[in-house]
């Protein structure tokens, strides 16, 4: 480890350290420098050098640092705290040899601490008076030219005006000592009689790292350079300001004795040395505090007789903040659940104050809407409710008020219609209600029902299924509910007026019988709702059936008539129900309606079967209106020109049994035959 550069810097100059390592690889190297005048101070080289590989494992290095910072400290400077990173991520502290110490360099040029040294400042003026202007002359050294200059100038009545040109043309006037020139225009009307100083300088030399110094003084002591102005033919003192300085209090000037004779005064009030403003009377009113470096001024212009105007600056005063009275802060509408209330913090307030409203209840704060009403959740039933208001004027402190405490009292629902959840109200389908959508849900205290405005008896409950006494009329239910925060509410469920239902389930009607003439048949129909009543219409062909007397066979039942004979048959049933809607329906034709059947019986053959005795054939039970024709038998054969009722034996019937065959016919029917038992052996 050696130093490779100058060993005396100076600011500007680059200082090098070189370093060799072995058994090492990717080596970073990291450093600090340290002083021995200043035991503090220090300047770390943090990852600055990166090694260069060389023969037998032996890497090398080098620390360049900028020697440009106006603060290192002269003396001796010290390299040390010399780590290496081996490339693993390790870091190692290293010692140098036996008898070796760390490289060091003297420290020059910074014997004032703070860069090139500032000497007095002179003022060239002889007899400063307002109007004429101040030129002063400033010298420093230890320096390699002027490259930037600024200063300040304070007086009176918070006067201060900048010093330049901010890079003037310094002239060498021996080794290091550099020397130039400032002047500043002053104006008779406003520029004040008193005490001046400089209050800051600040010098930078012309280097490529050039340092700088600054020179401060907040007051006439501290300053290197201190005059006097003086204006002997006119008196205008700086003014002084009377009063509190604070927000919404009455501030005065205090002029001062202007002369000499008669001196006209006009006054100006401003926030800052040079902005205008319309307060020109002798008192303000302060409706804003200054803030950060702001004060407030009075500028007093005099003006004399002979023209001649004199203008003055009082020193600023802080105008501190207002403090609000009493207020009383109040909220329109009623604490009640489901009510808004409104924030009121009442008249009187000053321009422009901005309120945060935040409502407390029992002493947590609940959320508003963006308006900052509040509307009164049933979670706030019971509960003590202020309201809080913090004012936020310009100018004021910010205070805090209070509403008087109130307890938010239960909600309330107007009554209100709801409907069913059918969509009508038909016979036998129940009718359902359910509580209202509520939040919170509210709890059922009671339901009834109605018909036609009238109570049904025992109908309390969630369902009431209409009967046939509801059909026509209006059904509606009411119900009441309940919920710890609300008042009772009451709603009211109607619809329209209870309708028949529809009678859905399939329905047919069939003629049950066989289609002749003379055979009743009968109609069936269904299945109907209960107390159904049937009207019927009988048809032959298509055409109505009508009785005798003109008017539509009715009846469930019918006897087709020999004028049926050859025609088909339907029946149309019509319903009629109480309850429910039904449609007419009709049978299927039946076949062609045939000839009735005769209802015959076997004859009796009466009388003594002998020669010469007469045989009856006797009948009985046979259809009436019928037509009979007869025929008797010998032994089975049929007996010539034997077609009567009755029969004589002759002697070729002897030893033979005898028999008759009945015949009977009839418009619209079938002919019928009997024949009658056998007699016994005709006997002579």
């Amino acid at each position: 480890m050696r130093l490779v550069s100058d060993p005396v810097a100076r600011p500007g100059d680059t200082v090098v350290f070189e370093w060799t390592a072995r058994d090492t690889s990717q080596v970073h190297a990291w450093a600090n420098v340290k002083s021995t005048g200043d035991a503090m101070w220090y300047h770390p080289m943090y990852g600055t050098s990166v090694a260069v590989p060389g023969e037998d494992g032996i890497w090398s290095g080098e620390f360049r640092l900028q020697f440009g910072n106006a603060d290192w400290p002269a003396g001796t400077v010290t390299l040390s705290d010399f780590r290496l990173s081996d490339g693993k991520n390790s870091s190692y502290g290293f010692s140098l040899p036996a008898g070796t110490d760390w490289p060091s360099l003297e420290v020059t040029g910074t014997e004032f601490g703070l860069g090139p040294r500032i000497e007095v400042p002179e003022l060239i003026t002889a007899e400063p008076a307002p109007g004429q202007p101040l030129r002063f002359r400033f010298r420093a050294e230890d320096m390699q030219g002027i490259n930037y200059f600024d200063g300040t100038l304070r007086g009176p009545g918070g006067f201060q005006a900048s010093l330049g040109p901010a890079h003037p043309e310094a002239r060498n006037v021996g080794g290091n000592l550099w020397e130039w020139e400032s002047e500043l225009s002053t104006d008779a009307t406003s520029f004040p009689t008193g005490t001046y100083w400089i209050s800051r300088l600040h010098v930078s030399e012309k280097r490529p790292y050039g340092d700088s110094s600054t020179l401060w003084a907040e007051s006439p002591d501290a300053s290197t350079l201190v005059f006097e102005v003086t204006d002997p033919a006119y008196t205008a003192p700086i003014p002084t300001i009377s009063g509190t300085a604070q927000v919404g209090h009455t501030l005065t000037v205090e002029p001062g004795e202007w002369g000499p004779g008669e001196v006209a005064l006009s006054y100006e009030w401003v926030r800052d040395r040079n902005a205008s403003s319309a307060a020109t009377g002798a008192s303000f009113v302060p409706s804003y505090r200054t803030v950060a470096d702001e004060r407030l001024y009075v500028r007093v212009t005099g003006t004399w007789p002979d023209g001649t105007v004199r203008s003055r600056l009082s020193e600023g005063v802080a105008v501190a903040e207002g403090r609000h009275g009493e207020h009383k802060v109040t909220f329109t509408g009623t604490a009640a659940v489901e009510n808004v209330l409104v924030p009121d913090a009442g008249p009187g307030w000053p321009e422009n104050t901005y309120f945060d409203y935040v409502w407390i209840a029992d002493g947590k704060r609940v959320a508003a809407n963006a308006s900052d009403e509040l509307r009164l959740g049933y979670d706030l039933y019971g509960k003590t409710l202020i309201l809080a208001v913090w004012a936020s004027t310009p100018g004021y402190q910010r205070a805090f008020f209070a509403s008087e405490p109130v307890t938010v009292g239960k909600g309330s629902i107007a009554p209100f219609e709801s409907s069913f959840h059918n969509a009508e109200a038909v016979y036998g389908s129940p009718l359902r209600i359910s509580a209202p959508d509520f939040d919170p849900a509210f709890t059922a205290k009671g339901y009834a029902w109605y018909r036609d405005g009238m109570a049904i008896a025992g109908a309390t409950g969630l369902t009431y299924t209409p009967t046939a006494q509801d059909i026509g009329k209006k059904v509606t239910a009411r119900g009441t509910f309940t919920h710890p925060a609300y008042n009772d509410v009451t709603v009211t469920y109607s619809g329209g007026p209870v309708y028949k239902a529809l009678w859905n389930d399939p329905t047919t009607a069939r003629i049950t019988g066989t289609a002749r003439v003379g055979s009743k048949l009968t109609a069936t129909s269904g299945p109907w709702p209960a107390g159904t009543t049937l009207t019927y219409r009988w048809y032959a062909d298509g055409k109505l059936i009508k009785n005798a007397a003109g008017k539509a066979h009715s009846g469930k039942t019918y006897t087709p008539v020999v004028a049926d004979w050859g025609k088909t048959l339907l029946v149309r049933v019509t319903p009629s129900s109480a309850t429910h809607h039904v449609d007419l329906v009709g049978s299927p034709n039946t076949k062609t309606v045939g000839p009735g059947l005769l209802t015959t019986k076997a004859p009796t053959i009466s009388g003594t079967a002998k020669v010469g005795t007469k045989l009856t054939a006797k009948t009985t039970g046979w259809t009436s209106g019928t037509t009979k024709r007869y025929q008797w038998y010998r032994d089975g054969k049929e007996i010539r020109n034997a077609t009567k009722s009755s029969y004589t034996p002759t002697r070729s019937d002897r030893s033979r049994r005898i028999t008759v065959k009945v015949t009977a016919s009839k418009v619209g029917y079938a002919t019928a035959s009997r024949t009658s038992s056998a007699t016994a052996k005709v006997s002579r």
